[in-house]
């Protein structure tokens, strides 16, 4: 009976834990913390529930009430046109009465916008005017704080570490489980040779987020670059776990393997890479397999 209710006990826990991690759990959580008063917390929940869901009016509707409540009145009124405009009809009333702004097209205006925009800019090439556009989110709301883990990676794009670092750090000060500022302040630290804070970062990446496989990636390369070739195959062997059509993993794996002498394990390896795709792989494979 004991180990009926724990297992009982272990499931719930588990749905829990991926609901969590849905728009729908994200939106959940954040009206339960808002009923007890925890109006950051309820915040930063609405963005994790919009970012994973940007369709969502009802999640736009709610933190823009809120907002209004706690007196952030141009970010308040931009999430209710942001609602009106994805359909939720009744946020009109509430933009009549406090918002000196029109509801149409305001998706062109608002912070998610402009972080649209600045995503279609970095396909592109253009990270100067990718940063420019996060600049404008940033302005309109200050807590977004995927606006700032994004401009971090356009920075860094740009060499500008020392500046993407602290983009990262102001998104790990307003979410402290911020996974992905991590494994990308990480980066950064690399860029900057800074190899003991990368590792930091990448291992805090981990250990909020088991299954990031790029943070595991990252920390392989890093033990790779600096000939710990046994911890970089166990990093890689970990990411290729959760992610099984990496080419390049293998491919690097397979490099550590054939620095260790594993000659035949290289080569596996190096035939899997360029089944998935690394063709440059087969110029390896000519000059050390048979």
């Amino acid at each position: 009976m004991k180990r009926l209710y724990l297992l009982i006990t272990f499931i719930v826990l588990f749905l829990y834990n991926v609901i969590g991690q849905t728009a729908e759990g994200y939106f959940k959580s954040a009206y339960d913390k808002a009923e007890i008063g925890d109006n950051l917390g309820a915040i930063k929940d609405w963005d994790k529930s919009i970012e994973l869901n940007p369709k969502n009016s009802s999640a736009y509707y709610s933190r823009g009430l809120l907002k209004l409540g706690l007196g952030d009145k141009n970010s308040a009124c931009l999430d209710l046109s942001m609602a009106g405009e994805l359909g939720k009809t009744e946020a009109y009333d509430l933009i009549k009465k406090h918002c000196d702004l029109s509801p149409v097209n305001a998706i062109e205006f608002s912070a998610f916008g402009y972080v649209k925009s600045a995503e279609q800019k970095e396909l592109l090439g253009d990270y100067i005017g990718s940063i420019q556009d996060y600049n404008k989110a940033i302005e309109l709301d200050s807590m977004y704080v995927a606006a700032y883990n994004k401009r971090g990676i356009a920075k860094g794009n740009l060499g500008d570490y020392h500046g993407a670092i602290q983009d990262y750090n102001k998104a790990i000060e307003l979410d402290s489980e911020y996974a992905d500022a991590y494994n990308n302040g990480g980066n950064s630290k690399r860029g900057l040779g800074d190899t003991r804070g990368a590792m930091q970062d990448y291992n805090k990446a981990t250990e909020l987020n088991p299954n990031f496989a790029d943070a595991y990636i990252n920390t392989g390369n890093t033990k790779l670059v600096y000939g710990d070739f046994l911890g970089a195959i166990q990093n890689y062997n970990k990411a290729i776990v959760l992610k099984p059509n990496y080419a390049y993993v293998y491919r690097d794996r397979g490099r550590c393997k054939y620095d260790l002498g594993d000659t035949n394990g290289a080569c596996l390896d190096w035939s899997k890479a360029g089944e998935l795709g690394d063709i440059d792989i087969y110029g390896l494979i000519k000059k050390h397999c048979n």
